[in-house]
């Protein structure tokens, strides 16, 4: 096969991707894992989280390192009266100074159990919840042990996405 291109260009490169949140020391998340039940405010841009506590990338149950990534901030299991957290809520903010409409995001996560994740507000993505399930504190994800490794990259939908500061908020 031979292919001949006449005067046409040959399209750029794709460009090189840019970490908005990082897995890291340096990216901070508020926290709220206490056992409440949150309802949905907490996930919008406008919600005041100066009040939780926060702490580095990776949160997590466990202590040590988890398939690779240091966990920085151990959660607890149990809420002060002693019942069993089932839902934890975490938002982090980052500034985004490109252009919306034309930008491509993409999650890679390391969770166990489930995850939902919104964007200024607006669900982007589920992990282990089905589409359109309740979602509440007492709700339980599909089985996950030994299932809590890196996964992805996903594409997230980027409608939600503004120029200036943003949340990343989950559940």
């Amino acid at each position: 096969t031979v292919e001949l291109n006449l005067g046409a260009a040959p399209p750029p490169p794709p460009p090189e991707p840019v970490t908005l949140v990082a897995i890291d020391d340096k990216q901070m998340w508020r926290y709220e894992n206490t056992g409440k039940d949150l309802a949905t405010a907490w996930k919008e841009k406008a919600f005041d989280d100066s009040a939780w506590p926060q702490g580095a990338a990776l949160l997590a149950l466990e202590s040590g390192t988890v398939v690779g990534n240091t966990i920085r901030t151990q959660l607890k299991r149990q809420s002060p009266a002693g019942a069993n957290i089932i839902t934890d809520y975490f938002r982090t903010h980052f500034t985004f100074s490109g252009n919306p409409a034309t930008t491509k995001l993409q999650i890679r996560q390391q969770v166990d159990d489930g995850l939902v994740l919104y964007l200024n507000g607006t669900e982007v993505y589920r992990h282990g919840l089905a589409a359109g399930a309740a979602l509440n504190s007492t709700t339980l994800f599909a089985s996950h042990e030994g299932k809590d490794g890196v996964d992805g990259p996903f594409d997230i939908p980027s409608a939600a996405l503004v120029v200036g500061d943003n949340v990343l908020a989950a559940e």
